[in-house]
C-alpha cells in the first residue's frame, strides 16, 4: 500500500489502503471489503462505512446524512435529480424512520420544496417586471443567489454537520417541527 488513512466516527473505523492498481476499503473488523478503481473511492468508503455498523443504522444517522447530502446535491449539483432521489428516500423511509432520520428527512424535503417555490416566485417576478431582456434581471438574480440560495445552502451544510453528529436540527423559518424523541 502506498498510503493509509484512518477515519474514526462513533467508534467505527474505516481503513483505506491504496495499492498500486486499485483501492481496498476495509471497515470495522475487516468484515466488509470493497475493491474498486480510483474514481469510485469516496463512494466505496461511504458504502462500506454505512454497511459496517448495525448500531449506526438503527439510530437513523445514515438516512439523515443521505437526506442532507441529497438536499445539497439538489441545490448545488443536480437540481431536480437530487430532489427526485430525496423524494424517493423520503417515500421509502418516512413512516418507519427513527426520530433522527425522520427529522432530517422532513427538514430537507421542506427545504427543497421552499427552494423550488422561491425559484418560481423569482421567475414570476422577473416576468412581471418586463421579461428577461432588461437590466433588472441581473439585479434580481444576484439578490436571489446572494440571500435566498446561499441561505438554503448554509442550512443544508449545517444540517449535514448535525446529521453527522447524530443530532436533530430544525431549519429556521422553513423547517418542519421536530419529532418527539429526537436527539438535540
Amino acid at each position: 500500500p502506498r498510503t493509509s488513512a484512518l477515519f474514526t466516527q462513533n467508534r467505527i473505523r474505516i481503513l483505506t489502503e491504496l495499492s498500486a492498481s486499485a483501492e481496498t476499503a476495509t471497515c470495522g473488523a475487516g468484515s466488509v471489503k470493497i475493491r474498486l478503481s480510483w474514481p469510485m473511492t469516496s463512494l466505496a468508503i461511504l458504502k462500506a462505512w454505512s454497511m459496517s455498523s448495525s448500531a449506526k443504522a438503527s439510530d437513523g444517522s445514515g438516512t439523515a446524512i443521505a437526506a442532507e447530502s441529497l438536499y445539497l446535491v439538489n441545490l448545488l449539483l443536480a437540481p431536480g435529480l437530487g430532489f427526485l432521489i430525496l423524494l424517493a428516500v423520503w417515500w421509502r423511509q418516512h413512516r418507519r424512520a427513527p426520530p433522527l432520520a425522520a427529522a432530517h428527512l422532513a427538514q430537507t424535503l421542506s427545504g427543497s420544496v421552499w427552494a423550488g417555490v422561491l425559484l418560481v416566485v423569482v421567475n414570476a417576478f422577473i416576468v412581471l417586471l418586463g421579461g428577461y431582456h432588461g437590466a433588472h434581471v441581473w439585479v434580481i438574480v444576484i439578490l436571489y443567489f446572494t440571500f435566498c440560495h446561499s441561505m438554503l445552502v448554509l442550512f443544508g451544510a449545517y444540517g449535514l454537520s448535525k446529521a453527522m453528529a447524530g443530532q436533530c436540527w430544525r431549519y429556521p423559518l422553513i423547517g418542519r417541527p421536530l419529532p418527539a424523541g429526537c436527539p438535540k
